[in-house]
């Protein structure tokens, strides 16, 4: 991870950096990516850390092993739905 750098911050980084805890501050500045997203619409508010950041293939395995039997649930409501 590179380092972080709390002189570049915009007002709106500021602003979310001081609401979360020390300990979440301190990934930041070891540089563990984060980002802030709207529940409401899904549009990023800030971030960090997130440029040229990949995720590791075993992680983004893992999310799909959590997600994926949501995702066949949801098709079979939709399926059952427009049946009837």
């Amino acid at each position: 991870m590179q380092s972080f750098n709390e002189t570049t911050l915009s007002d709106i980084q500021k602003e979310y950096f001081e609401a979360i805890s020390e300990g979440q501050r301190e990934l930041i500045r070891k540089g563990a990516p984060v980002a802030f997203v709207s529940l409401e619409t899904g549009e990023k508010i800030c971030s960090f850390n997130t440029e040229n950041y990949q995720p590791p293939e075993g992680a983004l395995e893992m999310l799909a092993r959590v997600i994926l039997p949501d995702i066949f649930k949801c098709y079979e409501n939709k399926q059952a739905d427009s049946a009837e």
